[in-house]
């Protein structure tokens, strides 16, 4: 971790991650799986919309 600090990187987003329990973890991830789901079905309206 120093090493990777010391080169100029951002642990912060990593030291969080790291902070929550593997339910929490789980639980953030599936929350992304949902908010991609939406971008594709919002993706696939839009592109409907185009060809019409």
């Amino acid at each position: 971790m120093r090493a990777a600090k010391d080169f100029g990187i951002d642990l912060t987003l990593t030291l969080r991650r790291l902070s929550l329990s593997p339910t929490e973890r789980l639980q953030e991830m599936m929350a992304f799986e949902r908010f991609l789901e939406h971008v594709r079905q919002a993706g696939q309206v839009s592109s409907e919309r185009t060809r019409a």
